[in-house]
This record gives C-alpha cells, structure tokens and sequence, in this order.
C-alpha cells in the first residue's frame, strides 16, 4: 500500500512540476517587454567586379531569437534565416549596374520585432566590351551575285545603333574600300542590305563592318574574305 500511495505521490509531484515549468515559460513570454535588438552590416557595400557581398545581422533579444527575415526596398522577402549566424548573400555578375537597398526584421520567442535600418549596396562591375562578328553566306561568288553579310553584336542586349558595311579591295581589309550599306538595328541582330557586284567585278576582296551605339566606343569587327570570278 505503502508503495502504491508512494507513487501516486511521485506521478503528482511530476505533473505539478511540468505544468509549473509551463505556467513559467508563458509567464516569461507574456512578461517579455523588450524588443528585439537588430544592426546589419553589409561586408562589401561597393560591387566593382565579379563577386558577392553578404548582408549579416547582428541581433540579441533577453527571451531568445527565433528567426531574421530580409527583404529588398520594393518590400520583397528575399531570405530567412532561422540559426546563427543571421546573413544573407547577394552575387553579382557581369554588367552589374545600380543601387540596393536592404532591411532586415528580426522575430523573438515571444514574436515581438523589430526592423533594422536600410543598407545600402552600390553596384557597377566594370562593363565588357561588345564584341561585333560578321558573317557571309559564302567565300566564293560570281559577278552576277549579291552579297548579303550578316552581323551579331555580342554583350549588347537591348541596344539599338546604327551599323556601317565596308567591302575592301583586297584580302584582310586593307585601307582601300567603299561603304556598301548601312542599316539600323535593335537588340543586337542585324542584316546587311544585298549589295550586287559591279558588271565584270572580279578579284579578291573582304568584308568589315563598324558600329555605333550612343554612350559606347565605336566598335570594329571581324574581318571575312572572299572572292568573286
């Protein structure tokens, strides 16, 4: 009997413990009259190459942190950490261009928050060169032919310009020559105009073409030969 009575004792003992640590807990939470405290630094706020930067937030709370949110200035939640430590990495890659803001809001135990300051992050990774490239159907023509050269702009989308044709007289684009056609162009394909060889034009010639984009050097292409008999 002794025994029974003991451990009826001891299971009440134990439930009086668990629900007083409970009733403790709810006390602290319901009690929780600080916010969280929240500070980010960004350890690389100037991009100029290829490369990443990280946005870390340093935070501290008296019940505990349950999680850091960040988000973008447009108020996208772009990532959410949940352990230490509280980072968020950004990569840029080539071409990258402009200002980013970042804030953070950090989340206690208790679900109080609070949001930290806006960062900012500047970004203008050194810009590559378009590169022109210029194509013909063929090498070899007759007189009676026309020859309609093809040209790509590459590490230019969206740009729009104008694009000059030369036909030179002789092989490897020597200094001799004449403008064929010109032509302007949007997102960076184009096609020449058809350009007809004079009656009983024969020899060996190439092909170069130029182009200009506002706000960008004047970029010269390749050189393609070929020859008319």
């Amino acid at each position: 009997m002794k025994s029974k009575a003991y451990l009826k004792l001891s299971i009440i003992c134990l439930l009086f413990l668990f629900l007083s640590c409970n009733n403790d807990d709810s006390d602290n939470n319901s009690n929780d009259s600080e916010f969280p405290k929240i500070e980010l630094v960004v350890t690389n706020p100037y991009i100029i190459q290829p490369g990443s930067t990280k946005i870390i937030a340093n935070v501290s709370d008296d019940t505990g942190i349950s999680k850091v949110e960040f988000y973008d200035e447009l108020e996208n939640l772009r990532f959410t950490d949940l352990e230490q430590p509280y980072e968020f990495e950004l990569n840029y890659g080539a071409n990258a261009y402009g200002n980013e803001r970042y804030h953070a809001i950090v989340h206690d135990l208790s679900d109080k928050t609070s949001t930290s300051e806006q960062k900012e992050i500047r970004v203008n990774v050194e810009r590559e060169v378009p590169v022109l490239e210029i194509t013909l159907e063929k090498t070899y023509y007759t007189p009676t032919d026309g020859i309609v050269p093809k040209a790509k702009l590459i590490g230019a989308p969206g740009k729009s310009g104008t694009i000059y044709f030369t036909r030179h007289y002789g092989l490897n684009c020597p200094g001799a020559f004449n403008y064929i056609n010109f032509h302007h162009f949007t997102d960076g394909n184009v096609d020449g105009l058809s350009y007809q060889f004079n009656n009983g034009e024969t020899g060996s010639f190439s092909m170069s073409a130029r182009v200009q984009i506002s706000g960008i050097p004047e970029i010269i292409s390749n050189c393609v030969d070929h020859y008319v008999n």
